[in-house]
């Protein structure tokens, strides 16, 4: 099986403060490899660190930095079986909730896993609504078992 992992575009109140390195879809990747899967990276926030959008959230103005939703699905392999999306934080739920809606309409067939700290403690409607599959706590065992 193959697995695309997403790191997202991230929010800033003003300009790219920092690029992190997505350890959680790194260590998912190695060690879905370690049992005959292969894996495939979008790092939609490093490769569109310079493509800034201004977006009016329902608190305040913030910009999205990353690359544009139909940019991560054109992306991702056609050959792919499982699309997996980090969720580290809070910030990403509005995100993820959007950019699982554009990959759904390019990639209907293909199953969608949300993994990381936010879906694992606040899972509510708005993530979960283009999602097939959430993992909570460490992912990598039980990411083995869904693919």
């Amino acid at each position: 099986m193959k697995v695309t992992f997403i790191n997202p575009p991230w929010y800033f109140k003003k300009e790219l403060l920092f690029i992190s390195q997505n350890l959680g879809i790194g260590y998912l990747a190695s060690y879905i490899k370690k049992y005959g899967h292969d894996a495939y990276l979008v790092d939609a926030l490093l490769d569109g660190k310079h493509n800034a959008v201004l977006v009016k959230t329902k608190y305040q103005e913030v910009y999205r930095y990353g690359l544009p939703y139909e940019e991560i699905a054109k992306r991702i392999p056609k050959d792919t079986d499982f699309i997996g999306i980090s969720v580290p934080f809070t910030d990403l739920a509005t995100i993820t909730k959007e950019m699982s809606a554009v990959i759904k309409e390019s990639h209907p067939d293909i199953p969608i896993i949300c993994g990381g700290v936010y879906p694992s403690n606040l899972v509510d409607d708005e993530v979960v609504e283009n999602v097939d599959y959430i993992v909570r706590g460490e992912g990598e065992a039980k990411l083995v078992k869904i693919i």
